[in-house]
């Protein structure tokens, strides 16, 4: 039984150990990530440990004060890397942490589809469909006044999008406003903030809104509904 188990810890010494940071689990999007690192991890004999929580930390109350122990859990002695689905979690302290405690220890950390201080980087390549999509509305459905909705303000890969989006405006001719353009940090409670902020601009209403994730689509079309708009019938929507 002892050479048994010293062999087990042996061949598991050998494997390499990755940490998966993630908040806002119960999203699909987020889930249909976990499931393909589980599948690549099984495939390559690596170690997962997954660290997250149902909380995306934006409220910061006592809920979210709880679940945001679970990251203090991380044991970075042991990790060969860490991957950090930065965008799902708005506590830029927390975030800043996660990414300190394993630089310190001089491990790599992947952060994916946001840029980071001390990682590397890893964007996820939608411009062409931010494009198609903006295009569509503008060729199909005959939209003129079409706002965008991206993810965290000042980030790379959020104003790639945005470049995207205006291309296609530029593209068919359309004037590019920027009253028209806004961040929901790929989250709810952010969206719904800057889409009041938008109606208090007081500038027509769009014919469509683009949305750089599923999440704050969702967001989007919650807000309209309460005024009384139809949609897809009054203002068409997509994530």
């Amino acid at each position: 039984m002892g050479g048994r188990c010293t062999i087990r810890n042996e061949e598991n010494m050998k494997k390499k150990t990755v940490a998966v940071c993630m908040a806002n689990i119960d999203e699909q999007y987020n889930d249909i990530f976990l499931h393909r690192f589980r599948e690549f991890a099984a495939e390559n004999d690596i170690n997962l440990l997954y660290f997250y929580s149902f909380s995306a930390f934006y409220f910061m109350d006592s809920h979210d004060i709880g679940e945001r122990k679970i990251y203090r859990l991380i044991n970075y002695d042991i990790l060969d890397a860490l991957v950090i689905f930065s965008v799902t979690i708005l506590d830029e302290d927390l975030l800043t942490g996660i990414v300190n405690g394993a630089n310190q220890k001089g491990i790599p950390v992947i952060s994916i589809d946001r840029e980071l201080d001390g990682c590397i980087s890893v964007c996820i390549d939608d411009l062409e469909a931010i494009y198609k999509i903006t295009s569509h509305m503008i060729e199909e459905h005959h939209a003129k006044n079409i706002n965008f909705i991206a993810g965290s303000k000042g980030q790379g890969c959020s104003e790639a999008r945005i470049e995207a989006y205006k291309r296609a405006l530029r593209d068919h001719n359309l004037e590019v406003d920027e009253r028209r353009i806004d961040y929901g940090d790929f989250w709810n409670e952010p969206t719904l903030e800057a889409m009041q902020r938008f109606v208090d601009s007081g500038i027509p209403m769009p014919e469509a809104v683009v949305c750089a994730n599923d999440v704050m689509a969702l967001a989007v079309e919650e807000f309209f509904e309460q005024r009384g708009f139809r949609v897809p019938e009054d203002i068409m929507i997509t994530g």
